[in-house]
């Protein structure tokens, strides 16, 4: 381990513990690596938008009202026929 590990573990923990007191969900990668519908976006920034799934995780940035709401619309039908 050099000085710069010891920096990344600080900085990981700080913005882990942020993300949850902000009320976002912590999700187990090892097991579920997959977005799970029903998908939603919602507003991030200025024109900006996240496409979240049912489980809370953000999968996808989007740029535009309109291309969310379509990615939204296929991202859910393509869940439907893999289900």
């Amino acid at each position: 381990m050099n000085e710069f590990d010891s920096m990344t573990d600080w900085y990981r923990d700080r913005t882990i513990h942020a993300l949850e007191a902000a009320g976002h969900l912590r999700v187990d990668q090892e097991k579920s690596n997959r977005l799970i519908g029903p998908f939603e976006a919602r507003r991030s920034g200025i024109n900006g938008f996240e496409i979240v799934s049912s489980d809370g995780t953000t999968g996808v940035w989007v740029i535009g009202e309109e291309n969310a709401n379509e990615l939204v619309k296929l991202m859910t039908q393509a869940q439907r026929l893999l289900a």
